[in-house]
């Protein structure tokens, strides 16, 4: 992949002023945050942490949807699960840059989350995924504003 066939982590329509000094770059065509959030984890992620996206996200064709019901699939669980060192839960749920929304299951599972003290938290753009990563004591390093601190 070249560099011209790559954005900065963060599109320009987002608001987004990318990484100053680019740790990775993300090809035009990805339409959300899972492959960049989950190439950044996979390059910083902090010593004893474990992630994992659950296969329950995105509108799939009805004989792959009734396989994953039929496996205990539930809606409404976070994009990507990340259990720390000590064996606490965090959610991390990704939107679309400034239209996304909730579903009704993902707002019960937010409830039901945070009812029980684990933290779960919505982003839309990479810099707000990271800020919540390394708030969550997620990363090798801190991050801010691009650049590990």
């Amino acid at each position: 992949m070249k560099r011209s066939d790559t954005y900065p982590l963060v599109p320009k329509s987002c608001g987004g002023k990318g990484l100053s000094a680019p740790m990775l770059l993300w090809p035009l065509e990805i339409p959300n945050l899972h492959i960049p959030v989950v190439a950044f984890l996979n390059r910083l992620l902090a010593g004893g942490w474990e992630f994992t996206p659950p296969a329950t996200g995105e509108h799939r064709d009805k004989r792959t949807a009734a396989k994953l019901k039929a496996t205990a699939a539930k809606p409404g669980w976070p994009d990507l699960i990340l259990v720390s060192p000590n064996g606490r839960f965090r959610g991390l749920e990704f939107k679309r840059c400034g239209t996304g929304r909730h579903s009704p299951e993902q707002r019960a599972f937010h409830e039901r989350a945070r009812a029980r003290g684990w933290p779960v938290a919505t982003v839309d753009t990479i810099d707000a995924a990271v800020a919540v990563l390394s708030n969550w004591g997620c990363l090798t390093h801190a991050v801010q504003n691009g650049r590990q601190a």
